[in-house]
C-alpha cells in the first residue's frame, strides 16, 4: 500500500515512490491528461515522477489494484 492516501503538491514537483515491501510494483495513472507508467518497481528500488501541470490524478498499482493514491497537483 501507499504510505498516504492523499497528497497535494506544487507543480513541478517530484514524488519519490520508494518500493520497501517484498514484492514488484508498477505505479501509473491513467488520468486524462496525467498518465503515466513507472513500469516494474523491484523491492528495495525508488521511482520518481515529475508533476507538470495541475490537476488531480488517481495513482495506482498496476499489479495491486486496491494500492490507491489520489495526487492533487496545484
Amino acid at each position: 500500500k501507499f504510505s498516504e492516501s492523499k497528497i497535494t503538491i506544487s507543480v513541478g514537483d517530484t514524488v519519490k515512490f520508494v518500493n520497501d515491501d517484498k514484492i514488484t510494483h508498477n505505479i501509473h495513472s491513467t488520468t486524462a491528461g496525467h498518465a503515466f507508467d513507472l513500469g516494474g518497481q523491484e523491492p528495495g528500488t525508488t521511482v520518481s515522477h515529475t508533476f507538470s501541470s495541475p490537476g488531480t490524478l488517481k495513482v495506482r498499482c498496476a499489479i495491486h489494484p486496491k494500492m490507491k493514491l489520489t495526487i492533487v497537483v496545484q
